[in-house]
């Protein structure tokens, strides 16, 4: 761990709470990531991978792991959201070419709707889509409720998934990719599960996961560090 980080871990650890039942905000603790993020980007080969591409709509995720203290563990998840529309301007493979329905079709019926396994924050970093929430009276993939009317999410957007209860379906607008971040993780007594693909997701190619870093590098540039002041003064003596 960078020695700069470390302050930012410990107040990390001091929002996450053993049991999903207790004040659990991962809002805040996506707002203390983002301070660190620059520092945790430059760290290359700290960061794993993965091509999302069962269910539409389809994105390359890159993600590591914080060890915030001996009993929580975080996860940073780097999401780039294809273009259904093949404009995100890249050699990369566009998952939509090779499904071109998915792309034409009301995303509406063919998007996961879909619980998360995990407490999570969200930021929008770019992009724009709309999602709709639903709220299940018990636990479990057969518990589907109802979802709720559409909400806008666009650049700068944040929030936050606090009870395992919560569903959602994410529906991109226009024609460019959507970039969002999201930190995740597991209280005590979450005991929610998450849809799996039927067959192992592949891991994102080097030229894939660089070029998913790279724009992340860029939304969240590293500061440079100032040289010493000389004080000329002294010089002249």
């Amino acid at each position: 761990m960078q020695k700069n980080i470390k302050p930012t871990f410990d107040k990390i650890a001091a929002l996450l709470k053993d049991d999903w039942q207790d004040d659990l905000d991962m809002g805040e603790v996506l707002s203390e990531i983002e301070h660190i993020l620059p520092d945790l980007l430059s760290e290359d080969q700290e960061w794993d991978s993965m091509l999302i591409d069962y269910e539409p709509p389809y994105l390359m995720r890159v993600y590591r792991k914080l060890e915030i203290s001996k009993d929580k563990t975080v996860y940073i998840n780097l999401h780039y959201f294809f273009s259904p529309h093949f404009d995100e301007g890249t050699s990369i493979d566009n998952p939509y070419r090779k499904n071109k329905a998915t792309a034409t079709e009301d995303l509406d019926s063919l998007a996961l709707y879909h619980p998360h396994p995990w407490a999570a924050g969200f930021k929008i970093i770019s992009g724009e889509y709309t999602q709709r929430i639903g709220h299940a009276k018990e636990l479990g993939l057969k518990n589907k409720p109802a979802p709720g009317p559409e909400q806008i999410q666009d650049a700068g957007s944040k929030y936050a998934f606090n009870d395992p209860h919560t569903w959602h379906i994410v529906l991109p607008k226009g024609t460019s990719p959507i970039m969002t971040l999201m930190a995740t993780y597991i209280p005590q007594n979450w005991n929610q599960v998450g849809p799996k693909p039927k067959n192992k997701q592949r891991k994102l190619t080097p030229i894939e996961k660089d070029f998913v870093l790279k724009k992340f590098q860029d939304a969240y540039p590293r500061q440079k560090k100032q040289p010493p002041r000389i004080n000329r003064s002294r010089l002249r003596k």
